[in-house]
């Protein structure tokens, strides 16, 4: 055995060592290119002429929040204000003549699609046209095509046509926890609260079911209405057509009989008829100067952006998108001690998190001294309602997701896996409560009482600051409270947003309010050195680290997401 042991140990060394090796070039990598991107000659400017299209490429991300690590090397990436102001600026360009739009494998949420759709009918009511061409479309991307003068597809069978009404599926776990001996303990306060509710339970709560359905009907009915109103077709064929299932795996000239396309035609045959030379990418259009160069005004307005899960600390893994109450302050003091910036819009994109880190970055908005607007994006829901709910008005797009007023906690407990195992697991414990937490003692029903019990103090406390920020009655908050989720046009009937808008929206109406004639925005990005990279790249190490020398229980202790009050809304709508 001693042996085994042994050669156990060596065995766990070798494999850190190996891992730390190849991460470590891996890094090493990311900074000899990206130095040599950055020091290498740039490449010139593609010359704009006369009689162009401004050509948007959808399947990449138009960040609204943080560092790409791979722009600390070569600043200048187009964020989603900057792609929202590029289509202003080419409105008004006498050298463009249309915009081209590819929406085959479009990342765009919902929110993003209704923004960057606005702003298609606006530059459409000039002379200049939008061309959209998709080789297969359904919902998502043909709810941003409707917005186009002219929609097009290849004449081909194998281009696909896949509109319909909805269908979401989610797994319950619970018989398989059961069968394996893990068990999770989850402490919901607030019917609606169904974060987690798929480890205990073996099918959809009623509470759940009605809350996501009224959600998907509306988005559906949406959907319907604004297709209906573009392509001028009747709205009640049209969802006869959908529902029926003429419209699902149809073909391009399904849609073509229908008025729903407008041509069929190949993408190089289309490129060759406009002149291959005449497309203009987005990010040499903005390279050029026209978008970023901009009027720069004395009186500035600034944008903040929040988006991820919310942390109490950063865990260091690596750049996934998120919000702590530090990475908030850095951004939030430079915007306050700017004093050419009169107002501050928070761009939130966050199902929430910890509720601690929400109630600290909730108490600065509280107190700021300039006025703070919130423009929600695709999701503030939970700890990213907590958070909007700070702001002096708050802006929404029609589809956004919101509310989910209550508080979880999930606590995991591996106690007959263990026993499965036939590991044998001696405790010293003082006090009562002392072991509350452990993965592998029973979790009792005393147990569950006392962290109900605290779950609902924080529940309470986030009902008090809704309820004083939004100048609501209790009685009428806690109606719509309970974990009840919400799409913008919804909250905004019952008090949870001001406005329906964008986040050009909420600048206008800042600017507005504050009786700004001229001012320039501002962005705060976040500001990271090369030390903070690599830092940010040490975090997958240590998780590794951590997994192959079985350090489980401390690992999962110090995730937010576990054991403490948690305001988080998960899913995908």
């Amino acid at each position: 055995m001693f042996i085994f042991k042994i050669l156990k140990n060596i065995m766990i060394f070798l494999i850190k060592q190996i891992a730390k090796i190849c991460l470590f070039f891996v890094i090493l990598g990311v900074i000899i290119l990206g130095g040599f991107n950055y020091l290498s000659p740039k490449k010139e400017v593609a010359e704009i002429r006369n009689n162009s299209y401004l050509q948007l490429d959808l399947s990449r991300k138009y960040n609204e929040n943080g560092v790409n690590p791979l722009e600390y090397f070569n600043p200048g990436g187009i964020d989603f204000y900057q792609l929202l102001k590029s289509i202003d600026k080419a409105k008004i360009d006498p050298r463009i003549k249309g915009i081209f739009i590819n929406v085959d494998e479009s990342i765009l949420n919902r929110a993003q699609i209704e923004e960057i759709g606005e702003k298609l009918k606006e530059f459409r009511k000039t002379s200049k046209k939008v061309y959209i061409y998709g080789a297969n479309l359904d919902n998502k991307n043909y709810i941003l095509s409707v917005y186009g003068d002219k929609i097009i597809m290849p004449p081909s069978a194998s281009s696909t046509v896949n509109l319909t009404g909805y269908f979401m599926e989610t797994p319950y776990f619970k018989k398989l926890s059961d069968l394996v001996g893990v068990k999770f303990n989850v402490i919901h306060v607030g019917d609606y609260k169904s974060y987690g509710e798929n480890y205990v339970k073996d099918k959809m709560s009623k509470e759940y079911k009605e809350n996501i359905s009224r959600i998907l009907d509306k988005v559906y009915e949406n959907f319907i209405k604004t297709v209906s109103i573009e392509r001028k077709i009747d709205e009640k064929t049209l969802n006869e057509r959908i529902l029926n299932g003429k419209l699902m795996v149809a073909t391009p000239k399904d849609l073509l009989k229908y008025n729903m396309i407008d041509k069929l035609q190949y993408l190089e045959d289309f490129i060759k008829e406009k002149g291959k030379d005449n497309f203009v990418s987005v990010d040499d259009y903005v390279k050029e100067g026209l978008v970023r160069k901009g009027e720069n005004y004395k009186d500035k307005i600034g944008i903040i952006y929040l988006e991820g899960e919310i942390h109490y600390k950063d865990n260091g893994s690596g750049f996934k998108d998120k919000i702590t109450p530090e990475s908030f302050e850095e951004k939030f003091n430079r915007a306050l001690e700017d004093k050419d910036i009169k107002g501050i819009i928070l761009r939130i994109n966050s199902p929430g998190g910890s509720a601690l880190a929400s109630d600290i970055i909730y108490n600065q908005i509280k107190n700021s001294p300039k006025p703070i607007y919130i423009s929600i994006g695709k999701v503030a829901a939970s700890g990213g309602y907590y958070i909007s709910s700070g702001g002096n008005k708050i802006f929404a797009d029609k589809e956004s997701l919101t509310g989910s007023i209550g508080v979880v906690s999930l606590i995991p407990n591996v106690e007959e896996l263990v026993k499965k195992l036939d590991i044998n697991l001696e405790s010293l414990q003082k006090g009562k409560y002392a072991s509350i937490y452990s993965l592998t003692s029973k979790f009792t029903e005393e147990d569950r009482e006392k962290l109900y019990r605290s779950n609902e103090l924080v529940y309470k406390e986030f009902l008090n600051r809704v309820s004083t920020s939004r100048n609501m009655k209790m009685e009428d908050l806690e109606k719509i409270a309970q974990g009840k989720v919400w799409l913008g046009e919804e909250a905004v009937k019952i008090g949870l947003i001001d406005k329906i808008g964008g986040l050009e929206d909420t600048i206008k109406e800042m600017g507005k309010d504050l009786k700004l004639s001229k001012y320039s925005v501002k962005e705060m990005k976040t500001q990271e050195s090369i030390n903070n990279i690599l830092n940010s790249y040490m975090g997958p190490m240590m998780t590794v680290q951590d997994i192959l020398s079985l350090k489980i229980n401390k690992k999962i202790e110090k995730n937010d997401l576990y054991f403490k009050p948690l305001m988080y809304y998960p899913y995908e709508i």
